[in-house]
């Protein structure tokens, strides 16, 4: 099977959910390897194709827009009660 070493960043929005739900779960195994030029903490997401290592530093502080509905989106309007 091969390693694949990826940025969280580089993954399409439905793999980032299931890597984010299974890192926050701590279901991922860590490990370290090389990344750009220094050794790093990363998880490892195991898929049919690959053993992927991701760099811990790429998922903590994204942006989890890929994770809010449309619903989180929208403003709550208040509703008015009519005058009597």
């Amino acid at each position: 099977m091969n390693r694949v070493i990826r940025s969280f960043s580089k993954f399409d929005s439905s793999t980032k959910e299931s890597i984010y739900s299974a890192f926050s779960e701590g279901e991922l195994e860590r490990t370290t390897f090389p990344y750009q030029g220094s050794i790093v903490e990363g998880v490892i997401y195991k898929t049919e194709e690959a053993l992927l290592l991701i760099p811990i530093k790429t998922i903590r502080g994204i942006e989890l827009s890929f994770l809010k509905s449309s619903e989180d989106n929208e403003e709550e309007i208040p509703e008015i009660a009519p005058d009597e």
